[in-house]
């Protein structure tokens, strides 16, 4: 029945767009009838309250089976990332998050590895290093993206190959004509798209 917490230092969200808590968690309950729980806090209030975000328990917090026969100790396997969304508390200069152990003779429980980070989604850009030349040329296109896109998607009208998932791909253009470009680039908050109508123009 007893509780305890791990409290962070003062936290400044007023130039954040998208904040995410991520932590590593491993808990291993003591018995089905006999297990704790983990709950994240955030106060705005310099303590006087707090709003829970995050409550796991039981079998939905655990991440290794029931250990009755001593003191749980993780392997590196027996640990998992969990998320937070943040995003209701954009523009709160004093903030304070808690991680909450919550006892029920349960077992021994792990956190580490706690990250909090803007959650930007990327904006789609790119160069190229010609936009008007004869068929048959190869051209290199380089990704311009900001916010540190994981991912890219890529048509080229016109072009060989016509899609590509490379970051800086090359083309080629056998067909005289005027094509579109187009790049979609993603990371794990989002995509962005960005299409050129146009962009490239092959003579004969």
């Amino acid at each position: 029945g007893t509780s305890d917490g791990l409290v962070t230092p003062k936290l400044d969200f007023t130039s954040l767009t998208n904040p995410i808590l991520t932590f590593d968690v491993a808990y291993a309950a003591y018995s089905p009838a006999y297990s704790d729980s983990l709950a994240v806090m955030v106060s705005t209030d310099c303590g006087m309250t707090y709003d829970q975000v995050y409550l796991k328990g039981g079998t939905t917090l655990a991440t290794a089976p029931n250990d009755t026969t001593g003191i749980f100790v993780p392997t590196a396997t027996q640990w998992r990332t969990d998320t937070v969304h943040l995003s209701a508390y954009n523009g709160q200069s004093a903030l304070f998050l808690v991680f909450q152990n919550r006892n029920y003779y349960g077992q021994k429980l792990y956190i580490d590895n706690i990250n909090l980070v803007d959650g930007i989604a990327p904006v789609s850009a790119f160069s190229c290093s010609d936009t008007a030349f004869c068929e048959g040329t190869t051209i290199n296109f380089t990704d311009l993206s900001t916010g540190n896109p994981t991912s890219w998607s890529w048509t080229f009208q016109g072009g060989t190959p016509g899609t590509s998932t490379a970051q800086n791909p090359s083309v080629t253009y056998n067909n005289p004509g005027t094509f579109n470009v187009h790049l979609t680039s993603t990371n794990a908050f989002g995509n962005d798209a960005q299409n050129l109508n146009g962009f490239i123009t092959v003579y004969a």
